[in-house]
């Protein structure tokens, strides 16, 4: 992640490392809450997809979750093996929502909130201590495109995932609930 996402906001070249960590350690209380807006009875509303081809909340949620430690596992190959060159899940983007993608299932909300969270702590915990100069340490992602990333990269790409999906499960609700209610 470099830049600025048009779409959801986030800037990578202005987001330091303690922001990061912060906003790592805030996505399980900013999900659950989105999440909280319905009543957790209603799973078959976290499970409906607004519209062909988006997916649902849990969905989003799982995806996060998948995106943040497949993201946080090559940071550290990066910060510990000299210029790694890494297979990437997928070929392509990694968070582009496929039709059907079965990594992306969960059981439930709490399930699902309970793993994002010990990621986000993971990735936030390994955060704290990396030295100043390491997160220029490079890795190669290899896939449906080859890209040079460093490990400063793969942190922001984590919290580009929770913020950016974060959104996209708020905007989807906003929709389920109105064909709901309708």
């Amino acid at each position: 992640m470099r830049g600025r996402c048009a779409e959801c906001g986030f800037d990578a070249d202005h987001t330091s490392v303690s922001d990061s960590v912060n906003a790592l350690r805030s996505f399980p209380r900013r999900w659950g809450a989105a999440l909280a807006l319905l009543d957790r009875e209603d799973d078959d509303v976290l499970r409906r997809r607004p519209s062909p081809g988006v997916w649902s909340a849990l969905e989003y949620l799982a995806h996060t979750r998948d995106a943040i430690a497949v993201n946080a596992w090559a940071m550290n190959e990066a910060l510990v093996k000299d210029h790694p060159v890494l297979d990437w899940p997928g070929g392509g983007d990694p968070s582009a929502p496929a039709d059907d993608d079965p990594i992306s299932t969960t059981p439930d909300a709490d399930t699902g909130l309970a793993e994002l969270k010990a990621n986000c702590d993971r990735v936030a915990d390994k955060a704290q201590h990396v030295d100043a100069g390491d997160w220029r340490r490079g890795a190669t992602l290899r896939g449906g495109r080859d890209e040079e990333v460093d490990a400063l990269w793969l942190l922001h790409h984590c919290v580009h995932e929770g913020v950016h999906h974060l959104r996209d499960v708020q905007r989807g609700l906003q929709q389920v609930r109105g064909r709901v209610a309708g």
